[in-house]
């Protein structure tokens, strides 16, 4: 009986370890058959091949197969010209990455060099700095007058004072460098170099960390909150997994915070009138009901109380109230705040009645103490605990109310200019905006605007110059300008109207101002680009298709980088345009689960789902933009090109607070909903998230002198000549963002434009449809309109 059992086992054990060694061979054996296949294919084979590799980013490998093409079948055409723009590309790849390491290396050294520099900066004086001082001070002794001695030393004594000049410069330009100008040198070369961890162990870096450190320290210790904040902002870039960086940073930022907001002579005293108890109450009810995911409670209260703590250590704050230079009262407050953070850490459990019972305490304590204003308890209180929610919750309390409605609607009135600061700091127009007041008058880019109203703009900031130029629509407002070539001051009495912000744009302008969609006229490649998700974009966009398919346009690429995202309803009306009905655009769920509410694109007659299509994004494409991208992708109705998008998929419900017995009401923006691609992938990203947005299909990285030049070139095309005007301003150029740098020498090519352009040309070529592996329906597609599709459905 035990042999039997014993062979039985012997047997299970030998059929179980065949299985796993079959099992571990499959892979390698099919990457070995999908090779040969390749490798032994026909030429018709070999070209499919060639365009699936291009489509899925693999550029270097459709070089080889196309090199194998073109050798068994030296005729093929179409091969040699996609091997030609595969080469072109190859060669700009290659351009950039010499670059990026230039400017890893140039940076590196600069930083290492101030580093060395600031560390000897003792020894400059001994060995510098005394020698040249003995050698002037011989110049005022009696011998210098004898015409031999003079003769020998007073050419000594010249060099020695153009050396003492020079090195004086240097010694005052070193003694003001701040160690965020060295770990800004630092964050530059981090983010251009190749092995980013290796970067992190260079010996110099560790000695910028430790002095960096220190003079942080120095900083809070003098209460200079910014300049430590500045400092451990920069630490954050290149360590960001650093949880003692980012409490720092965190810390530093409330005690700035606070200097900024409650400066003496403010208007905030009368802002934080209207801010009372019942608002708290209200306030942590809704958090405690309404919040996506159930709140930490402990938490909260924490970070409430410590919020509390720092206004106490405000030297600012100390020059508005009396009681906050009582030491007595300070401590007697300090230590009431203290023990009720000692009470939340050892009670257990502590719920939503917890929280609110230790707030309201804490009202008490300063009303018996201190006794701020009621409302800036409040309001720090609040404010200090929506920060353990997510950056997107917060509140907006009643004075603040008018101004948030006013960037909600999306809308303003204006003359329609956009401006920036010139040379001089000379309040400069950067470009007027079509068919607005300040256009149909003729006011030109480059035009000085030296007067608003007869008041002199000498003086004004970028936010001062708005205010007095914007106002109620139908109100007037004059305008003096310089030109140049005009001997006088031009005086322009515009009428304020509703400006509307054109949120579709082309590649560049034709020499009517009007927006060129056609990137590519040769291949009927188009580009458009949307800025903004807003109330008008669909229409714009709308717009455009149809003036593109008049043109013959044959593929779009819809460029998605830097778009912060809008409406929600916008970003549902593009997927509209673009998918076929019936497809999962997006879903949301809440805090109670279930199943997820999807929202479908619907019928219209005006789709646009024929042309090929390719979507640009990177890590600063969020919200709206990370919809439309993600539902492109998920459908499979065209490739996503760039970077991993930002992350931003939540959904803020904006909850009244107040307004009982005409009270002044504040709103709760409270996150309440995440919102989900049709794979079911959460778009959100939080501290502990390991996927999020949308990845691309093709992945481009941008570096940092590479970005710079794509906005600069972004800005140049949005310049609008005045009215009428027939030659572009150069003053204007001067007024731009960036001029004068060299980006546009070595870097003057948008690498992601440029892959996404090469993977259309290689599909308008080719003819053959984007690849498309078999596997299940996307999550929440309508029976009989299921795309096939390599994606798995998460469960979120």
């Amino acid at each position: 009986m035990l042999d039997r059992l014993v062979g039985r086992w012997n047997r299970a054990r030998t059929v179980a370890i065949g299985w796993a060694v079959l099992l571990a061979l499959v892979p390698a054996l099919a990457g070995e058959s999908r090779d040969q296949a390749v490798a032994d294919s026909s030429p018709e084979r070999l070209w499919v091949a060639a365009v699936e590799q291009v489509t899925q980013g693999g550029f270097e490998q459709a070089a080889a197969t196309l090199d194998r093409l073109i050798e068994t079948s030296p005729a093929s055409e179409s091969a040699v010209t996609m091997r030609g723009w595969l080469k072109a590309f190859d060669e700009l790849e290659a351009r950039r990455q010499a670059i990026r390491q230039q400017e890893c290396e140039k940076h590196s050294k600069i930083a290492a060099d101030l580093v060395t520099l600031v560390h000897l900066r003792p020894c400059w004086t001994f060995v510098l700095d005394r020698p040249v001082e003995m050698i002037l001070k011989l110049r005022e002794h009696s011998f210098f007058d004898d015409p031999t001695v003079n003769r020998v030393l007073w050419p000594v004594s010249q060099l020695a004072a153009a050396r003492w000049n020079i090195f004086h410069r240097f010694h005052a330009r070193m003694s003001h460098l701040d160690w965020t100008d060295v770990l800004g040198e630092a964050r530059y070369a981090f983010l251009n170099a190749g092995n980013q961890e290796a970067f992190r162990r260079e010996p110099w870096l560790d000695m910028l960390v430790s002095e960096s450190i220190a003079a942080a320290e120095g900083y809070r210790a003098a209460n200079e909150w910014f300049k430590a904040s500045n400092i451990y902002y920069e630490l954050t870039q290149i360590f960001p997994d650093d949880r003692g960086f980012k409490d720092a940073l965190e810390e530093c930022n409330g005690h700035a915070r606070i200097d900024a907001l409650y400066k003496p002579g403010g208007s905030w005293k009368q802002d934080i009138d209207t801010i009372h108890r019942g608002m708290l109450r209200s306030i942590l009810h809704r958090i405690n009901q309404d919040y996506v995911k159930k709140p930490d409670f402990r938490e909260l209260t924490r970070s409430g109380l410590r919020a509390l703590l720092l206004l106490v250590e405000s030297d600012t704050l100390r020059e508005s109230y009396a009681s906050l230079k009582d030491e007595w009262l300070v401590s007697t407050f300090r230590n009431r705040i203290r023990t009720l953070a000692a009470n939340v850490d050892r009670q257990d459990p502590f719920t939503y009645e917890d929280c609110r019972h230790i707030f309201l305490t804490a009202l008490e304590a300063n009303r018996q103490s201190i006794a701020l204003d009621e409302g800036l308890v409040v309001a720090e209180l609040v404010d200090g605990a929506l920060k353990t929610l997510d950056e997107f919750s917060s509140v907006v309390w009643p004075d603040d109310v008018d101004e948030f409605r006013k960037h909600t609607v999306g809308e303003f009135h204006g003359v329609g200019i956009s401006i920036n600061m010139g040379p001089g700091n000379k309040i400069t127009v950067f470009s007027p905006l079509e068919g607005t007041p300040a256009y149909e008058a003729g006011i030109q880019p480059g035009d000085i605007i030296t007067k608003v109203q007869g008041e002199p703009t000498d003086g004004f900031t970028l936010n001062q110059a708005v205010e007095k130029i914007t106002g109620r629509k139908g109100t007037e407002v004059v305008l003096s300008v310089m030109r140049r070539g005009e001997p006088k001051e031009l005086e322009f009495r515009l009428i304020r109207d509703k400006i509307t912000i054109h949120t579709v744009k082309g590649f560049q302008r034709d020499a009517s101002g009007q927006w060129d969609y056609l990137l590519d006229p040769q291949a009927g490649i188009a580009y458009i680009r949307v800025s903004n998700f807003m109330e008008n974009t669909v229409q714009e966009l709308r717009e455009a298709l149809s003036e593109l398919k008049g043109r013959g346009a044959r593929g779009i690429i819809l460029d998605l980088r830097f778009n912060p995202g809008g409406l929600l309803k916008s970003a549902v009306e593009m997927s509209d345009l673009l998918l076929p009905a019936g497809k999962v655009v997006v879903s949301t769920r809440g805090r109670t689960g279930g199943d997820l509410n999807a929202v479908r694109s619907q019928a219209s007659a005006d789709k646009h789902t024929d042309l090929p299509l390719i979507v640009l994004v990177n890590d600063y494409s969020a919200s709206a933009s990370e919809i439309v991208a993600g539902a492109v992708k998920d459908h499979h109705r065209g490739r996503v090109v760039g970077e991993r998008t930002f992350g931003k998929g939540s959904v803020q419900n904006l909850i009244p607070i107040g307004d009982q017995f005409g009270e002044p009401q504040a709103y709760l923006k409270l996150t309440t909903q995440y919102y989900y691609l049709p794979s079911g992938r959460c778009l959100h990203r939080d501290e502990e998230s390991q996927n999020w947005g949308v990845d691309a299909d093709i992945p481009v990285k941008m570096y940092p002198k590479e970005i710079a030049y794509l906005l600069d070139m972004r800005r140049e095309a949005e310049i609008l000549r005045g009215k009428n005007q027939t030659e572009a301003d150069p003053v204007a150029s001067n007024a731009r963002p960036h001029a004068g740098t060299d980006h546009a020498e070595d870097v003057a090519f948008d690498i992601q434009l440029e892959a996404a352009r090469l993977v259309m040309k290689v599909r308008l070529l080719s003819r053959q449809e984007w690849p498309l592996e078999e596997a299940g329906a996307v999550a929440g597609d309508v029976p009989g309109n299921r795309a096939k599709s390599n994606l798995s459905v998460e469960t979120p």
